[in-house]
């Protein structure tokens, strides 16, 4: 099996027209900001998984849709994923709110450091400056980094646990 065949999750990138600003998700269940993002259900392609979970997390549509990168895990608490980048073209609808608390346009040169998980920022920074496509490895995402964020955050790396199982 390839490692494409084994993706089986997406995230969106959705960047404003001007390419400055890109939207987050602040997930309902553990409260942090990520791309919205999610799994494929079993006809779909990974770019339709991609658009359809863009459209259920933010309500936006979307245009310009790109296969841009894959995420490839490191430890065992990242998942293999497709990364699209796409552009904001509208609203269409409201965010799902059992997965969603809130939906924001962070400007790239501000993102929210908190509450971010280490890939993301990363992965949006070289996102929003690479043209061609490109292979993810999340090296910041050590064991030390794990056993900091475990000591320093105990119920909301707890709760990332339990949601992986």
């Amino acid at each position: 099996m390839s490692f494409m065949e084994e993706i089986e999750s997406t995230f969106a990138a959705i960047f404003n027209p001007g390419r400055t600003e890109i939207a987050l998700i602040l997930r309902r269940d553990i409260p942090v900001w990520v791309l919205p993002g999610g799994g494929k259900e079993k006809e779909e392609t990974l770019q339709e998984a991609a658009v359809r979970e863009a459209m259920e997390e933010t309500g936006f549509s979307v245009k310009n849709v790109r296969h841009a990168a894959n995420l490839r895990p490191k430890p065992p608490f990242i998942r293999s994923a497709a990364v699209f980048t796409m552009e904001f073209s509208g609203i269409r609808g409201i965010p799902c709110k059992n997965e969603v608390s809130a939906v924001h346009f962070f400007s790239l040169a501000n993102l929210p450091e908190k509450r971010m998980p280490p890939p993301f920022s990363d992965l949006i920074c070289q996102l929003a400056r690479e043209e061609s496509f490109f292979e993810f490895e999340a090296h910041m995402v050590t064991w030390p980094r794990i056993l900091k964020e475990a000591l320093c955050h105990p119920i909301l790396f707890g709760k990332f646990l339990f949601s992986r199982t």
